[in-house]
Parts: structure tokens; C-alpha cells; sequence
């Protein structure tokens, strides 16, 4: 498992609660892969496919301090997800209302 900060607690709260198994583990994957080492020398903000379907899910992260800094994502059409608006809250409460199936398979 790399070492993984966040940006914000919200960024945090969508990593543990909102996304699933299967996208932490591609995030994971594409961090530890010898081919993107790039991204630890890149400064700016490096965007991270970890789902293509049913709905595209986009991890945006940079490398800071030694560690792998998550600064937002992006599920499917919605807004680039901060926390810094409140309609980011919006966005995440009707998630939830999705039941816990389908929200595994959607993110």
C-alpha cells in the first residue's frame, strides 16, 4: 500500500466511504506501477482513471512531501469534487442515496 494524504477531510470521507474496493485497489496500482514514476516528478495535478464503467471515476492527485497528495474526483459528468463548494456536498448526499450495490458498482 503506498502512502496516500488527502487535500481535505471531505476528499478523505469520499476515499473511505464513497469508492469501492475494486477502484482504492486500481488507485493503488497505478501508484506503485514502476511505469508512471513520472507522476512523482510531475508538479502539477496528475488525473487517474480507476473506472472506465459504468460510470467514469477519476482520481486527481499530485506528489508533495514524499507522499501522494488526493485533491479531488470526478464521477462521470459532475463537478471536479474539492469540497470547497457547497453543491460538492449535494453531490455526495445523492450518492448516498443510491443503494449500496449499485454504488459499489457504480464507484
Amino acid at each position: 500500500m503506498i502512502n496516500i494524504d488527502f487535500q481535505n477531510t471531505f476528499v478523505q470521507f469520499i476515499y473511505h466511504s464513497v469508492l469501492s474496493i475494486e477502484s482504492k485497489q486500481k488507485l493503488d496500482e497505478q501508484i506503485s506501477n514502476p511505469v508512471n514514476l513520472t507522476y512523482r516528478k510531475n508538479k502539477a495535478t496528475v488525473k487517474v482513471f480507476l473506472k472506465q464503467k459504468p460510470q467514469q471515476v477519476l482520481a486527481y492527485l499530485r506528489f508533495e512531501n514524499g507522499k501522494f497528495v488526493i485533491k479531488g474526483y470526478k464521477f462521470g459528468k459532475s463537478d471536479y469534487l474539492t469540497g470547497r463548494k457547497k453543491s460538492h456536498f449535494k453531490t455526495v448526499e445523492s450518492i448516498f442515496l443510491i443503494d449500496k450495490e449499485e454504488r459499489e458498482r457504480r464507484y
